[in-house]
């Protein structure tokens, strides 16, 4: 059981104006977002290798293979399995050590904004012009998730057996053995009170659990400003602009070496220009051709580029931020040619292509040092996640969609409609090796589709989505990526207006209870296998 606060205060004033011949707005907002977690946990360790838990894999279904559990035993040639287990003895370890695990964000935007926009004549058309200008300050102060990097401190007295119910954990998965439930109040009351303990023995300090290494800062500046010309030429609207960014960014921290923690900081600034320009042709009154040319730039996040790391042992793995990432940039071409079926629908088909380049994407190595070592616990062997920067990428897509009412049906029938798409898309990038590789988190095809009621009052859904296995993160070493499965899903929404200001609303989501599986490499070595149930909401809304 663990502590999570997180509080949000936004605030927004602005106004808008006429000046002359510009349509003048403007918008200064302030936000600061606080999220703290606190998470005391005990580790059970084993020190007698007899009691040890031995196991192997039933593998006849490679998506989800089944654990079994032995004793085991110590022979003249060293150990081996024993005999079956039915059942996990979660009581029969012998020491506890506890971890205070931490985590802390404080997060404050200000943000000035502001459009001017007017109208013009060029060569006898009119022609409207927009200026506008955007700055941003960031500053983000926070501690790693860190609680294992500092000393475990003995729980003294702490008996898991104490909080072992005889109620069986119930799943849908076949585990193979047994487990029961454990008082997960009593444990945390425990384990707080071990904690003071351990604090009155003078070998454990609640205000010194975070280590002044796991703090970082981050500040950012973006002073932004663009131009945009939007003019009509025949059956023609083209909209050319232009949007120059300069970003500075300084981040501060420590990073852990052999030699242990060391002081580190960064300074990025660098100027971006976004040109686009984006073309609609009314082929007919039904028919639409659009051609677009865009640039754009994808920045890591805070906690990609915030230095230190945080360490699960209950996992076996370190997540590491980058602070040197560079940002990921794009250019790109789209043309698009959509049939309109009066107000109630769109039939379109669509083809886009994307050069991109410095890609980030998620990497895993195995730790070969002792840097992430403390108090004799080994981490070697640790799985190591960290953001990286990729070398030049493109990906190229088809995608179809359709969207219609049927109003042509008579009464009742009028309110019914289908909306779909349907997309195949192919993406590869080099990798720090020069080796090629899926872009992350991209799948080969996709598919929506939705059936849809809009009238009297009623808004029912019925979506389902397909999406084909992805690529989640690669492997540093060049093997070992993993990959997410192909899922599917299918949610039902339903809004009712009983009067202007009241709606009731129900929503029905994952109906048919999917498995949402993780592998490494090939589907017969599943990394996680996660059920999450169905899920219902149901509510009303008072609009005043």
């Amino acid at each position: 059981l663990g502590n999570y606060e997180n509080s949000n205060f936004i605030n927004t004033i602005g106004g808008e104006h006429i000046v002359g011949a510009w349509d003048v707005s403007w918008r200064v907002n302030y936000t600061e977002i606080e999220n703290t977690s606190r998470l005391p946990l005990a580790l059970a360790i084993q020190t007698d290798p007899t009691a040890f838990v031995s196991f192997d894999y039933d593998r006849s279904d490679p998506n989800l293979p089944i654990l079994e559990l032995y004793t085991t035993e110590l022979g003249d040639t060293g150990f081996a399995r024993g005999e079956p287990l039915s059942t996990l003895d979660q009581a029969g370890f012998g020491l506890a050590l506890g971890v205070n695990f931490q985590t802390e964000l404080i997060a404050e935007t200000t943000t000035f904004k502001t459009d001017a926009t007017r109208q013009i004549e060029i060569g006898g058309n009119d022609v409207w012009f927009t200026v506008g200008a955007q700055y941003d300050n960031r500053d983000v102060d926070g501690i790693t998730f860190t609680g294992s990097l500092g000393a475990p401190v003995p729980l003294l007295g702490l008996d898991f057996g104490e909080f072992v119910t005889n109620e069986l954990w119930p799943s849908n998965f076949p585990r193979g053995f047994g487990i029961d439930w454990v008082d997960q109040f009593g444990m945390s009351r425990a384990i707080q009170e071990g904690f003071a303990a351990a604090e009155d023995l003078g070998i454990h300090d609640p205000d010194n659990v975070v280590s002044p290494d796991a703090r970082y800062a981050i500040t950012e500046d973006v002073l932004a400003a663009y131009g945009m010309f939007e003019f009509d030429i025949g059956r023609a609207t083209v909209i050319a602009g232009l949007r120059i960014e300069q970003f500075d960014q300084s981040v501060t921290g420590s990073i852990l070496t052999e030699a242990g923690a060391v002081p580190t900081s960064r300074d990025n600034d660098y100027t971006d220009f976004f040109p686009s320009i984006n073309a609609k042709l009314d082929l007919t009154d039904d028919f639409v051709l659009r051609l677009g040319a865009t640039s754009g730039t994808a920045r890591p996040t805070f906690g990609n580029v915030r230095p230190g790391a945080g360490v699960s042992d209950v996992n076996q793995t370190v997540q590491g931020g980058n602070p040197d990432l560079e940002p990921e940039d794009s250019w790109g071409i789209d043309a698009s040619l959509e049939r309109y079926f009066g107000n109630l629908g769109i039939a379109s088909a669509a083809v886009f292509h994307r050069e991109v380049d410095n890609v980030l994407y998620t990497g895993t190595s195995a730790i070969t040092d002792d840097r992430f070592d403390t108090d004799g616990v080994d981490r070697t062997g640790y799985e190591y996640i960290t953001t990286l920067n990729g070398g030049k990428g493109s990906l190229t897509g088809v995608e179809f969609a359709f969207q219609r009412q049927f109003s042509s049906l008579p009464g009742f029938w009028s309110g019914f409609g289908f909306q779909g798409n349907l997309s195949f898309l192919e993406g590869e990038f080099e990798t720090g090796t020069d080796d090629s590789a899926p872009l992350p988190g991209t799948s080969d095809m996709i598919v929506n589709a939705t059936l849809f009621y809009e009238l009297y009052g009623l808004s029912a859904r019925l979506s389902y989505q397909w999406r084909d296995d992805w690529v989640d993160s690669l492997s540093i070493e060049g093997f070992n990526d993993q990959f997410r499965k192909d899922y599917e899903n299918l949610d039902l929404s339903l809004r009712y207006d009983v009067t202007e200001r009241l709606t009731v609303f129900a929503d029905f989501n994952n109906l048919t209870d999917e498995k949402y599986i993780a592998y490494s490499g090939s589907v017969a070595r599943p990394t996680e296998v996660e059920q999450i149930g169905r899920r219902y909401l149901f509510g009303l809304r008072l609009a005043y």
